[in-house]
């Protein structure tokens, strides 16, 4: 009989977590596992994930409980951590009693309503929850933390300062990277470099690639302001910044807008994309400002495309960088400046380096291995099961 396992996601939007879940479940046995994704909310991540195989479920009505460095916390957000708690943990009790999965996976520590509902339900069905963003410090973060202590059986930290945030000593973890599939990187590495320099004029400049979100969090306004400031001495050096969303009226995305618009030889603003391959080919570097500790996907998509990357020393994301050998960390402004000089005074490092940066992604990033590490996760709570 095949083992039903039921994947919880909480958004509709394209992402580092639905990325990650399209590929695991996407090299699932199917003879053998059955995955089923309850989505929170509609969008584009539902087709990615169907794509993979997975049968997708949608309901009204179900939400999850913030508390992380990235979602952030303020009083408001708070109060609708409850509002939405209750109702969720009614919902979600009678949809597992309707699907019966064998193992339940969350997608992320926020939906731990689904992991209470699912004890009170069933209490020998193994709840696994992967860890994707560092939870909160302090008072903010404790009820996050409590609700996956009560009903998690097992942790999954993309890294291992993810891990650490969660305080765990009696349940099972382990720390699996997010993964990417490099052997279909290699078949896009050299295709589309000239036609994108050439549909966005950048001609030969350095490329350095931001590929994330427009958010606060991520850095990207104290970037651009860094480049701005020193536009003179980096005149060989483009900025293409992938992940513009044309609806995203909010102050900070039109502060950048703004900025990138009125130095259109610097910046390039390009709106966000299902296919990132094109750019990842195109650019010479990848770049990643964050300013809060979370997993950057874009560093291990980079090492798939043999891109060297130039990465802020936060958590999570320095752990997937070997300093000065697969890309370059740095503190503050004038530790990037540093890097940015050494790199354009010295281009043959950004060939090396990017070779460095993929044979290190192969064995440490690569999809089936890593996808591998969790099902065997998954088999060590059958086994003990008997």
């Amino acid at each position: 009989m095949k083992k039903r396992i039921l994947f919880i996601h909480h958004a509709g939007g394209i992402g580092g977590a639905p990325r990650s879940l399209s590929f695991l479940i996407s090299q699932l046995n199917k003879e053998k596992y059955e995955p089923i994704v309850l989505i929170l909310r509609k969008g584009p991540a539902e087709n990615i994930l169907r794509d993979a195989g997975a049968k997708v479920l949608f309901y009204k009505g179900l939400f999850s409980f913030n508390g992380t460095t990235v979602s952030g916390m303020d009083f408001k957000l708070f109060l609708a951590n409850f509002i939405g708690f209750f109702p969720t943990l009614l919902k979600s009790y009678f949809i597992i009693k309707k699907v019966k999965p064998h193992i339940l996976h969350l997608n992320t520590t926020c939906l731990f309503s689904f992991a209470i509902a699912s004890k009170i339900r069933n209490k020998n069905i193994p709840v696994i929850s992967h860890v994707r963003e560092p939870i909160l410090k302090g008072f903010w973060g404790s009820f996050l933390r409590i609700g996956n202590k009560i009903a998690v059986d097992g942790f999954i930290g993309i890294s291992n300062y993810d891990l650490e945030s969660v305080k765990i000593k009696k349940q099972s973890k382990q720390v699996v990277f997010n993964s990417y599939n490099f052997s279909k990187a290699a078949k896009n590495i050299g295709i589309h470099r000239n036609e994108v320099r050439s549909q966005y004029k950048i001609g030969d400049k350095i490329v350095l690639l931001y590929l994330c979100r427009i958010s606060p969090s991520n850095g990207l306004l104290e970037l651009v302001s860094f480049f701005i400031k020193n536009k003179d001495e980096f005149r060989d050096v483009c900025l293409m910044i992938v992940g513009f969303d044309p609806l995203d009226k909010s102050g900070y995305v039109n502060e950048v807008v703004k900025l990138c618009s009125e130095y259109p030889d610097i910046f390039k603003l390009i709106n966000k994309t299902l296919d990132v391959t094109p750019f990842l080919d195109a650019c010479d570097l990848v770049i990643s400002p964050f300013v809060t500790p979370h997993f950057a996907r874009s560093v291990i998509e980079a090492a798939a495309f043999s891109k060297a990357v130039i990465v802020s020393n936060v958590g999570c994301q320095n752990e997937l960088v070997i300093d000065n050998q697969t890309g370059w960390l740095y503190n503050n402004e004038n530790e990037l400046k540093e890097v940015l000089i050494d790199v354009t005074n010295n281009p043959d490092k950004i060939p090396s380096f990017g070779k460095n940066a993929r044979q290190y992604g192969i064995k440490t990033f690569n999809s089936i291995d890593n996808n591998k590490k969790i099902v065997d996760f998954y088999e060590s709570f059958f086994n003990k099961d008997g």
